[in-house]
């Protein structure tokens, strides 16, 4: 019994020292926060070129947090991306680590190409995290990520808080697994964010902006929604929440006011006829009104202001619904609400999509709420006559040779 006591109490002491195995010290690592992608001409052959930004080691070291310390830029170039990623890395002794990559950006050219071998890498690379964002970069990533942060410490801190702010809803960043679920699914195409170099307003230094949805058709891009189009992608996709976009409605040159954008729920409503179909989208949005010029706006006025808001937002879904037929790419999912609704239809239909998409029906309705127009009850009314008066009396007065000498008064 006390042989058993003592093995037992042998093996309890062993735990502890056991360790991981799998242990790695930070000291030793590389942290690439973000990864580009591109397909260049070298000496006339096509490769792949991998930029890598790590992160800047000396910044956990650094007492002064006060500094801003850049991260690193490597890249490197190579026949196959496996080959690209090692060059990349081979001027820096430490051990690149995938595990805290905020974002993987792939130049236009390679796009173009298709992302299947790229996507299907990262799949199944076991560090990269299925929430790391994709996007397009217009150019080539080299030029994206060889630009400087305008705000913050690090282009990557820089990249992610925009990718993370969707309140303007001029683009609509999304992650891997995302593009993974649509480039697998046979009921939809895939967008991404765009990303693009741009100057700085402060200096002549580079800087980046996202703006607008680059478009797919299978693993391909095959062109950009702008920023209206990509504010319809965002009101029929049910991806508008706690937002402040500003849409502005004009009726002539004098007259208009913004309507700003805050939520919006989209409905959408294949109705299936033995040769053809058609689709009912019925949005509501809600809003305020922020800005007006020369326009009353009372109680009574609110209806007719919803109807023109409403007239204007048509027209946005309208253009981003005729680029995908013009691109024949359902990224904004009829097919994939046909087949969620209609299952049975849709196993009818499938297999001519392809020719059917670029010709569906569809009606639009949007239902506009204005439920507050700022803390005015009415508009502000300058009177000329006082403001001119204002003027006068704060503009110094202009001295003549009378106001030096005067003149005699008669009678005196």
């Amino acid at each position: 019994m006390k042989r058993i006591l003592l093995i037992v109490l042998g093996c309890l002491l062993l735990i502890p020292t056991a360790g991981c195995w799998s242990e790695r010290e930070l000291e030793k690592l590389a942290v690439v926060s973000i990864i580009g992608y591109d397909k260049i001409t070298v000496d006339g052959q096509k490769q792949y070129q991998v930029t890598d930004r790590i992160l800047n080691p000396s910044s956990s070291k650094s007492a002064d947090t006060s500094t801003p310390t850049e991260d690193i830029l490597l890249t490197g170039t190579g026949s196959t991306i496996q080959e690209t990623s090692r060059e990349a890395t081979l001027n820096t002794p430490r051990q690149p680590y995938f595990g805290q990559t905020e974002a993987v950006i792939v130049g236009e050219d390679l796009a173009k190409e298709g992302l299947e071998q790229m996507i299907e890498l990262l799949g199944r690379y076991p560090e990269i995290r299925l929430r790391t964002y994709l996007m397009v970069a217009k150019g080539t990533a080299y030029d994206v990520l060889n630009s400087k942060p305008e705000m913050n410490e690090t282009l990557s801190r820089e990249i992610l808080d925009m990718a993370d702010n969707k309140k303007l809803g001029i683009s609509y960043n999304q992650d891997l697994s995302q593009y993974f679920q649509n480039l697998t699914s046979d009921d939809r195409e895939a967008v991404c964010g765009v990303i693009e170099k741009t100057k700085s307003p402060t200096s002549d230094e580079d800087r980046i902006k996202l703006v607008g949805l680059a478009a797919f058709k299978d693993d391909k891009l095959i062109g950009y929604l702008n920023v209206e189009e990509t504010i319809g992608y965002r009101l029929i996709g049910n991806n508008f929440k706690n937002g402040r976009t500003p849409i502005a409605v004009h009726r002539s040159d004098k007259e208009m006011f913004t309507y700003l954008l805050r939520s919006s729920k989209c409905k959408i409503i294949p109705e299936v006829q033995t040769n053809s179909i058609n689709f009912k989208i019925i949005i509501e949005t809600t809003g305020d009104v922020d800005e007006v010029s020369g326009i009353e706006i009372t109680p009574e006025s609110i209806p007719s202001l919803e109807d023109e808001a409403g007239q204007r937002l048509t027209e946005i879904a309208q253009q981003t619904i005729d680029k995908a037929q013009s691109y024949n790419s359902d990224f904004i999912g009829f097919a994939y609400w046909l087949h969620r609704k209609n299952p049975k239809a849709w196993q009818e239909w499938k297999s001519k999509w392809e020719e059917t998409f670029p010709n569906v029906t569809y009606e639009i309705s949007i239902a506009v709420n204005i439920d507050n127009n700022g803390g005015l009850s009415k508009n502000i009314k300058v009177n000329l006559l006082h403001a001119l008066s204002i003027a006068m009396l704060s503009t110094p007065k202009r001295l003549r040779v009378g106001d030096l000498h005067p003149k005699p008064q008669l009678g005196t």
